[in-house]
């Protein structure tokens, strides 16, 4: 699901991408009525584009127990819970995330413009000259030895 997500200060909206679990269960075994897994997207890359913020930005961002406007904005692809392949969640996030790009792609140019444009008014700022590494994958994690939960089990 492509959202937008803003503090309940006001303030601009923020790009993000979601999805809802609903019935399907976490690893605990509990079912996820009512909760949504969100990204937003608002990270510099060093392409010149955006991606996902990471945890300790959003807790700066929204402190736990903030509440928050989350508006959806468009349906994407639907939820389907593991393909049977380790990185199924990877994969999703990154099939919903290329839909939202082709959604951003297609609307008018200041929808896509500078990250400055777009942190205006939210309460993050981009640091200049700033530049961090990529999260490790699974199958970075793989090579350095360490399995995806799943597979370790086998």
């Amino acid at each position: 699901m492509l959202l937008a997500l803003r503090r309940s200060d006001g303030g601009a909206w923020l790009p993000a991408i979601g999805g809802v679990p609903g019935h399907h269960k976490d690893r605990e075994g509990r079912p996820r009525h009512g909760l949504m897994e969100i990204m937003v997207i608002a990270r510099p890359t060093v392409r010149g584009k955006v991606t996902f913020l990471h945890e300790e930005v959003l807790r700066q961002w929204a402190l736990v127990g903030q509440e928050v406007h989350v508006a959806a904005v468009r349906r994407l692809g639907d939820f389907h819970i593991d393909d049977g392949s380790g990185p199924w969640l990877r994969d999703r996030i990154l099939i919903t995330a290329s839909e939202a790009e082709d959604v951003a792609l297609a609307l008018p140019s200041p929808a896509t413009a500078d990250l400055g444009a777009l942190l205006a008014q939210t309460g993050l700022s981009a640091r200049e000259g700033w530049v961090e590494p990529p999260p490790p994958d699974e199958w970075d994690l793989a090579r350095t030895g360490r399995l995806h939960r799943d597979v370790s089990k086998l």
